[in-house]
């Protein structure tokens, strides 16, 4: 093996094992924050329809989440986007970059097909993720954080904007599962391959 072979190789690896981790956290951290974390207790009708499913301390949640005003709602989701925002984007950036990266590092021709088009539509669904965020969840955001500033003309919108951006981050979640999934048919296919070589 020559050295810019190995160096290609051992290239692709790591932007593989990148691209895997980046898609990983984007997917099962959102999924999270919207299951488990503080976006079911601003989101009060979620919260009261798990409730409704089962009883296990989900009433009292609902009965907390049914307490808060829509200003305390808005400060609550300022303080997970604040933090959120920190790790989403260069989560999207490393995956994109880590995707394309070994998209890039693959020939384009039979034997790699499979495993260069998985890391194209890893990429691509990591970088339709910008989009989605910018068009579909910014402006709600950005109403969110000025309700939590002390714009009381707005106040009254916030469980509208909650169900809103609830919706739009489901796109997002099911674009990082297209990632995560595209992550694990790269795995499959380079193990293939591996295995195919004299």
């Amino acid at each position: 093996m020559t050295v810019l072979a190995s160096y290609t190789t051992n290239l692709g690896n790591v932007a593989w094992c990148l691209a895997t981790t980046a898609s990983a956290y984007a997917l099962f951290a959102n999924l999270g924050a919207a299951e488990y974390g503080i976006m079911p207790v601003v989101s009060q009708r979620k919260v009261e329809a798990q409730a409704q499913k089962r009883n296990d301390g989900d009433e009292a949640l609902a009965k907390i989440s049914g307490s808060l005003t829509h200003a305390q709602r808005s400060q609550l989701f300022t303080f997970f986007y604040d933090r959120a925002k920190n790790r989403i984007v260069p989560s999207i950036v490393i995956g994109t970059l880590s995707f394309g990266t070994v998209a890039y590092l693959l020939p384009a021709r039979d034997g790699f097909l499979q495993a260069r088009n998985a890391a194209i539509l890893g990429a691509i669904s990591f970088a339709a993720a910008i989009p989605v965020t910018l068009r579909l969840l910014m402006p709600t955001n950005k109403v969110l954080i000025s309700v939590m500033k002390g714009d009381t003309v707005k106040e009254s919108y916030v469980p509208k904007l909650l169900e809103r951006w609830n919706r739009a981050h489901l796109v997002r979640i099911v674009l990082f599962a297209i990632s995560f999934g595209s992550a694990l048919i790269l795995r499959e296919s380079l193990g293939e391959l591996r295995l195919a070589r004299p």
